[in-house]
């Protein structure tokens, strides 16, 4: 039997529904449109801040965009994040601000390890808060006094108050509006 060639509006707030049974998915607030998308579009590249807050769990890292060389860097309160700019940021004029989206997945730590004075998208944090979950630890990294909730590899989980290296993949940092 092949497809059934038809359309059907399902209305949902579970997340994980939405995610798994839909081609495409509007995300709504207030009987606004904040836009539409394959579900893994929404979750890796949303088109704002808002969407990107709704879909899943975000960090969010406020600061300043400012680009050299070529490259997009946003000055925040851990210390200057290279970044992703997305189609729609990219005439965005130096000095605005904006917000810096990295998954939990994406933040990777090291316990113990020494942060290099030229390595892009590292950062020395300390570990306050573990969770083990079965195949991943749930954490929280603190960072100058900036909190970025973190699924880390079960293999080797840090302890709490363990001192880490945390890396951002600039990839993985992306600007949304």
């Amino acid at each position: 039997m092949g497809p059934l060639d038809i359309t059907t509006l399902y209305v949902t707030h579970d997340q994980a529904e939405a995610l798994t049974m839909s081609d495409r998915i509007g995300v709504m607030r207030d009987g606004n449109l904040l836009g539409i998308g394959t579900p893994y579009e929404l979750y890796a590249a949303p088109p704002s801040k808002d969407i990107a807050a709704f879909i899943g769990t975000a960090n969010f890292l406020e600061g300043t965009l400012k680009r050299t060389d070529g490259l997009a860097t946003v000055d925040t309160e851990i210390g200057s994040v290279r970044v992703t700019l997305p189609g729609d940021a990219a005439s965005l004029e130096d000095g605005v601000t904006v917000s810096v989206l990295v998954r939990p997945e994406s933040v990777s730590c090291t316990v113990g390890e020494k942060v290099a004075a030229d390595a892009v998208n590292v950062y020395a944090g300390t570990i306050r808060r573990v969770q083990f979950l079965g195949n991943t630890i749930d954490a929280d990294v603190h960072i100058n006094g900036t909190v970025l909730h973190a699924s880390l590899a079960a293999a080797a989980p840090p302890q709490d108050g363990d001192v880490v290296s945390v890396h951002l993949p600039p990839d993985e940092c992306r600007v949304v509006i």
